[in-house]
C-alpha cells in the first residue's frame, strides 16, 4: 500500500479551517508574540510587554472556551459576540488590575485564571449532556495536541535557528542576537496556538462511541503513576505513624510532598478512568477507590503542617490556596470514597469553581492574607506599647530582637505585596501618612528595592529595620594573595601551574591539587613527588577574614574583595621529600562558606620544583 502523505493544500486548508474557528483565540496568539518581541527589542516600557503578553496569553484559552461555548449554544450572531464581548471585558479587567497589584498577587492570578478559564473550555461543551466517555476522551485528545503542539514548537524552533545560524556562519547573513528570540516568540506562542486549535474536535457527540485507549497512556498510568502514587502514599503513611508515635509536629515541607501525590494520583485516576470496568485489570478500580481513603490522613497531616506555620506566622497566599487546595482534596476525595462515584467531571467543575471563588473578594486569599499580616503587626505594636487606640506613640522601651524581626518580616510584606494604605490611618501626620502609603507603591512597582522602601515604613514606625537573614549562612570566598611581585627562582629546576586533574599522557613535573584533605601533589609520570597540605594555609588566611556578609557572586574572579592583614608569605608554603623539595605559591583559593566550614572549589597557583640528584 502507498504511503499517503499530507498534501500542502491539506494542511493550508485546515488552517484557514482553524482561523474560521478561533479568529479571536488566534488574535490573541499574535498579540501575545508581538508583546514577547518588543520586550527583547526593549522597544517601550517593560511593564507594559508583560502585561500585555499576560493578557494576549490568558486571551487565548479564554477564547478557545467562549468559541466552544457559542458552538454549545448553537446561536446566531448577535450570541457569538456578546458572549465573546464578555470574554473581552474580563480580559479588559485583568488588563486593568495590573497596574494595581503586585508581582506576587499578578502570577497567583494569572494562574488562577489560566487554570479557570482551561477548565471552563474543557466543561462547556458537555455540561447537560451526559457523555462520560466522549468527556474522557475529548479531554485525552486535548492533552495529547498539546503534549504535541509542544514538542513541534520544540523541534521547529532548534531547526529554524540552526538553520539561521548556518546562514550567518557560512553564508555571512546578518542574524541579530534578537532575532532567535522573535522566532521562539512567533513559534510558541502563534504556531503552537494554531496547532494545537486545529486539532480540538468538532462533533464531540460523536466521541462517545469512541473506544481508542492509546497503548503510552496505558502504560504511563498503569505502570509508573500508579506504582510511584502508591509508594509515596506509603511513605506519607509511615510519616504520619512517625508523628503520632513521637508527637513532634509535621515538617513543613510536608506540604509540598502531599501536593505532589496529589496532583499525581489523581492524574492517575483520570488515565485509568476508561479501565476501571475492565475485568481484566480489576487492580485499576481497586486503586481508584482506595486512592481517596489513602490520601485523607495525608491532607490531616497537611493541615497539621499548615496550622503550626500559620499560628507563628499568620496567613500569606501560598498557605491561602494550599489549605484552600487541601480543603477542596479531602472534599472530592470524601465524595468519591463515600457516593463510589465515576463521574470524573466532578474533578475539574470543582475545580474550577474553587479558582473563580478565592480569586477575588473579602474570602480571598489576598483580603485574608492581608488582614492577617496586618493583625500580626497591630499585635506586635500593641504588645510594645506603641500602638493605643488605633494610634502610633513612641516606643516606652527598647525593642527586643524577636519583635523587630516580627515588625520588620511584617512591613516587608506588605510593602512587598499589597501595599501599606491598610496601616496609614495609624500615623496622625499627614505628611508621614503619604510617604509611608508612597513606600507600599514603589515597594509593590520595584520589587527589587522593597528593603529600601520597607525600611522607609519601619523608620516612621519607630523600629529599626532588620534585613532578612540568609535561610543558610552560605557566603562566597575568594581570597587571593597580594601582589607579590617577581618570582625568584633560584635553587628551582621547573615551575608548573596548579591544575584541577592530571593529564596522564604528560611524563613531565606537574602539580594538581584536591580538595579532601586540601593540598597540592607534585607529579612526575604517574609518581606522587611530594604532597603540600594546604589545610593550615587555609585556616591562617581565614583567621584574617572576620566578613560575615551574605553571598556576593564577582563577576571576574581576578578582582577578589580586599581583605586587609592578608600577607603573601601566607600564600606561600615549602614541603620537602626524599627525592625533591617544593614551594607551593597559591595565588587564588575560591570557595564556599557554609556555617563556618569552607568547601575549596578551585585551587590557582604555581609551584617551584627542585630536584635532588
Amino acid at each position: 500500500m502507498p504511503l499517503a502523505l499530507p498534501s500542502l493544500g491539506d494542511a493550508v486548508a485546515d488552517a484557514r479551517r482553524t482561523l474560521r474557528r478561533f479568529p479571536l483565540a488566534l488574535l490573541a496568539a499574535v498579540v501575545a508574540a508581538t508583546a514577547f518581541i518588543l520586550m527583547i527589542e526593549e522597544i517601550g516600557r517593560d511593564w507594559t510587554h508583560v502585561r500585555l503578553m499576560a493578557t494576549a496569553a490568558l486571551g487565548i484559552l479564554l477564547f478557545t472556551a467562549t468559541q466552544l461555548l457559542a458552538e454549545r449554544l448553537k446561536r446566531g450572531a448577535a450570541v457569538w459576540a456578546g458572549i465573546h464581548l464578555a470574554g473581552l471585558l474580563l480580559l479588559g479587567g485583568f488588563f486593568t488590575g495590573y497596574e494595581w497589584w503586585s508581582e506576587q498577587i499578578f502570577f497567583a492570578r494569572f494562574v488562577a485564571c489560566a487554570v479557570a478559564f482551561v477548565l471552563f473550555g474543557v466543561l462547556v461543551p458537555f455540561v447537560g449532556r451526559g457523555l462520560p466517555n466522549a468527556f474522557w476522551q475529548f479531554c485525552r485528545i486535548l492533552l495529547e495536541r498539546a503534549v504535541l503542539a509542544a514538542a513541534f514548537a520544540l523541534v521547529l524552533f532548534l531547526g529554524l535557528a540552526l538553520a539561521l545560524a548556518a546562514a550567518d556562519n557560512l553564508f555571512g547573513v546578518d542574524v541579530p542576537e534578537t532575532g532567535y528570540g522573535r522566532l521562539w516568540g512567533t513559534i510558541a506562542f502563534v504556531f503552537s496556538s494554531w496547532f494545537f486549535l486545529a486539532g480540538v474536535p468538532t462533533d464531540v457527540e460523536a466521541l462517545e462511541a469512541q473506544r481508542e485507549y492509546p497503548a503510552v497512556i496505558r502504560v504511563f498510568a498503569q505502570f509508573i503513576l500508579v506504582p510511584l502514587t502508591s509508594g509515596y502514599l506509603v511513605i506519607l503513611t509511615l510519616y504520619l505513624g512517625k508523628v503520632v508515635v513521637t508527637w513532634d509536629w509535621p515538617s513543613g515541607w510536608i506540604g509540598n510532598l502531599v501536593s505532589g501525590v496529589a496532583a499525581v494520583g489523581i492524574a492517575a485516576v483520570l488515565l485509568t478512568h476508561p479501565e476501571e470496568a475492565s475485568e481484566s485489570r480489576p487492580w485499576v478500580a481497586t486503586f481508584g477507590r482506595q486512592f481517596w481513603l489513602a490520601i485523607l490522613p495525608s491532607v490531616a497531616m497537611l493541615w497539621l503542617a499548615l496550622y503550626q506555620r500559620v499560628h507563628q506566622y499568620g496567613l500569606t497566599e501560598p498557605r491561602y490556596f494550599l489549605g484552600a487546595l487541601s480543603v477542596w482534596l479531602a472534599g472530592i476525595a470524601v465524595y468519591y470514597a463515600v457516593t463510589r462515584s465515576r463521574n470524573i467531571a466532578v474533578i475539574p467543575a470543582t475545580l474550577a469553581i474553587l479558582a473563580v471563588v478565592t480569586f477575588a473578594g473579602p474570602w480571598s486569599g489576598y483580603a485574608l492574607s492581608e488582614r492577617s499580616q496586618v493583625g500580626r503587626l497591630r499585635a506586635a505594636l500593641t504588645h510594645a506599647g506603641m500602638l493605643v487606640d488605633g494610634t502610633l506613640r513612641p516606643a516606652p522601651r527598647e525593642l527586643s530582637a524577636d519583635d523587630r524581626d516580627v515588625v520588620s518580616g511584617t512591613v516587608r510584606y506588605l510593602v512587598a505585596v499589597h501595599g501599606t494604605d491598610a496601616i496609614a490611618s495609624w500615623f496622625t501626620d499627614a505628611t508621614v501618612r503619604r510617604a509611608v502609603v508612597r513606600a507600599g507603591v514603589n515597594g509593590r512597582v520595584h520589587a527589587e528595592e522593597v528593603d529600601r522602601w520597607a525600611d522607609t515604613v519601619a523608620t516612621h514606625l519607630g523600629v529599626r529595620y532588620e534585613r532578612p537573614r540568609p535561610r543558610t549562612a552560605v557566603r562566597r570566598v575568594i581570597y587571593a594573595t597580594p601582589d607579590a611581585g617577581a618570582i625568584p627562582l633560584q635553587g628551582f629546576d621547573y615551575l608548573v601551574p596548579v591544575a584541577g586533574t592530571a593529564n596522564a599522557a604528560d611524563t613531565g613535573y606537574r602539580a594538581v591539587w584536591s580538595p579532601a584533605p586540601l593540598a597540592v601533589r607534585v607529579l612526575h609520570g604517574s609518581d606522587t613527588v611530594l604532597v603540600a597540605p594546604l589545610d593550615s594555609m587555609l585556616a591562617g588566611i581565614r583567621a584574617r577574614d572576620v566578613r560575615r556578609e551574605p553571598v556576593v557572586w564577582v563577576r571576574d574572579a581576578q578582582r577578589a574583595p580586599h581583605i586587609p592583614g592578608l600577607r603573601s608569605g601566607m600564600f606561600v608554603t615549602d614541603v620537602a621529600s626524599r627525592g625533591a623539595r617544593a614551594r607551593v605559591m597559591v595565588e587564588r583559593l575560591e570557595g564556599r562558606d557554609s556555617a563556618g566550614v569552607v568547601t575549596v572549589d578551585a585551587v590557582v597557583g604555581r609551584v617551584l620544583v627542585a630536584v635532588r640528584r
